[in-house]
């Protein structure tokens, strides 16, 4: 049973960062581990205007999209000790 995608309500005219915490997954896996690396997957419609991130946390900067439709962003983390954790969210375009 797959659990329902968080969903985030962005203005399609807003640049709007996002951050996924994955210190709570971290905490659960070998001591000391840490993020080294994140991949965005950013579908069409969207653009990617910068990402960032530290030991715990990625953060993405999102523009654009269409007004009524349904975005699924998808951040894939890898830690110092080769493990990868992807974690996906919906953002739907709504006018503010």
């Amino acid at each position: 049973m797959s659990l329902p995608l968080n969903r985030i309500v962005k203005d399609p005219s807003e640049i709007i960062d996002y951050t996924v915490n994955y210190g709570p997954w971290l905490q659960k896996t070998t001591t000391g581990d840490t993020i080294i690396s994140v991949v965005w997957k950013v579908p069409a419609g969207l653009t990617k205007v910068s990402q960032a991130q530290n030991n715990t946390t990625a953060t993405i900067v999102v523009s654009g999209g269409q007004l009524g439709k349904v975005y699924t962003l998808t951040c894939v983390a890898t830690t110092v000790q080769n493990r990868t954790e992807p974690f996906s969210f919906e953002l739907f375009l709504q006018a503010k």
